[in-house]
């Protein structure tokens, strides 16, 4: 897989910028890409519209529950009783249902392979995210769009998965 870390060569940075931008293009989305770490996804943003003559990547970092990049990075990194356990330590009737139900979302995305969720972001967009797979085949990160409606998901899907498939491809150096 490109490496997404901080300290990643100008080669993958390239290619994840040229990934982003252009799956953001063809969908018409904002797109991002997010690595795991403790409870957060760290993740790098390309909005639609943007281009490579434009500004640089946004960065940030989100609670990895709220969205479906973490989701999906939870349910496949195995790690999702700690930060259930963290989240919501009481036992309380509104934190159980909430664990049981972010246990069942895992559930479901690790068996479809495919997050989706409401996203808080202004107009109610849906998260999308699929896995981007390692060189051993493990979810190494996920890569993430925002969709209008269940319409559009559909319809992003093919893209999102064939970027996906670029991401995690090996990185040919020049």
């Amino acid at each position: 897989m490109t490496s997404i870390s901080a300290d990643s060569d100008r080669c993958d940075a390239g290619r994840i910028t040229e990934v982003l931008v252009d799956l953001a293009g063809v969908t018409g989305c904002d797109t991002r890409v997010g690595v795991l770490r403790d409870d957060c996804v760290f993740y790098w943003e390309a909005p639609r519209g943007l281009s490579f003559a434009g500004p640089a990547l946004s960065a940030g970092s989100v609670a990895a529950h709220l969205t479906a990049s973490g989701q999906l990075l939870l349910a496949a990194g195995g790690a999702v009783h700690g930060v259930i356990d963290r989240k919501w330590p009481s036992a309380g009737p509104v934190a159980k249902q909430e664990r049981e139900a972010l246990v069942k979302a895992l559930m479901v995305i690790r068996l479809s392979g495919v997050a989706i969720t409401r996203t808080r972001r202004p107009g109610g967009t849906l998260g999308v995210a699929v896995p981007v797979r390692g060189a051993d085949n493990r979810v190494a990160a996920a890569l993430e769009l925002d969709a209008y409606d269940f319409g559009q998901v559909e319809s992003v899907l093919v893209e999102l998965r064939a970027a996906s498939r670029r991401l995690s491809e090996p990185a040919t150096r020049h």
